[in-house]
């Protein structure tokens, strides 16, 4: 991959921050249809000892507190 170029920043950081806000919204919807229990089954089953996996409780939150770095400018910091 290449890095952003300074004209196309603002950009990539407007679509990175809908695409984070997009997936915060399809973990809350998980949870909401499925359940919290649900979520925490599939992530100890996709948890191969070597991902970093965040707890369930926090996946929302954490898709959120994302979004929110790149809105502010924070590409640089995810990257």
């Amino acid at each position: 991959l290449e890095r952003i170029h300074d004209s196309n920043r603002g950009q990539a950081e407007q679509l990175i921050h809908e695409l984070m806000k997009w997936v915060q919204s399809y973990e809350q919807t998980v949870i909401d249809r499925l359940g919290l229990k649900y979520r925490r089954q599939t992530l100890r089953e996709w948890d191969d000892g070597e991902r970093t996996v965040v707890p369930a409780r926090e996946i929302v939150p954490t898709w959120e507190q994302f979004a929110s770095q790149v809105a502010a400018g924070g590409l640089a910091e995810l990257t």
